[in-house]
C-alpha cells in the first residue's frame, strides 16, 4: 500500500510530517505506518495465524475484515469514514478534475490508497489555479 517512490535513505516518509509533536498524533502516526506496510493486525491476518476463529469483520459482521474493507465499505465505519472521505475527494477532484478521479479512482483498492498515502497522488497530473479577476483558470502542472 505505501508509495515509495517518495522514500530517501536518511528523511522520514511523509507521514511523519503531518504530524503534531504530541502522544495521541505519535500513536496514529504508528497505526497508519502499521496500516501501509501491512503489519496492522486485522480479523483477516489473526484468522491466518490461527489468533481468531473467523475473519469476518467483528464491527459489522457482513464480509472479512481486511485493510480495504476498513477503510471503505465497513458498514459500522460509514460515518467516521464520510466526513474525511467526501473531504479527500473533494481536494482531489479540485486538483485534477472529475474526469480524472473517475478514471484513476474506480476501485475500492485505489481509494484506500488515496486514504493512507495520498503521495500516491504525485504521479497524476495535477491541475494548478490561477485567478484571473473574477475567473479561475486550471492549468495542468507535471
Amino acid at each position: 500500500m505505501m508509495s515509495t517512490s517518495s522514500l530517501k535513505v536518511g528523511t522520514p516518509h511523509p507521514i511523519w510530517k503531518t504530524l503534531k509533536c504530541t502522544v495521541s498524533d505519535v500513536k496514529k502516526g504508528i497505526t497508519k505506518c502499521r496500516m501501509l506496510t501491512g503489519t496492522y493486525l486485522l480479523q483477516v491476518n489473526k484468522h491466518k495465524f490461527k489468533q481468531s476463529n473467523s475473519p469476518i469483520c467483528r464491527c459489522c459482521g457482513s464480509e472479512p475484515e481486511d485493510i480495504v474493507h476498513m477503510m471503505t465499505t465497513c458498514s459500522s465505519l460509514f460515518y467516521e469514514r464520510k466526513e474525511s472521505y467526501d473531504k479527500i475527494k473533494q481536494c482531489v477532484v479540485t486538483s485534477i478534475g472529475l474526469n480524472q478521479w473517475n478514471n484513476i479512482f474506480n476501485d475500492k483498492t485505489t481509494i484506500t490508497k488515496l486514504i493512507l498515502d495520498c503521495y500516491t497522488l504525485r504521479r497524476y497530473p495535477i491541475k494548478k489555479r490561477y485567478k484571473r479577476g473574477n475567473i479561475s483558470v486550471y492549468r495542468t502542472v507535471s
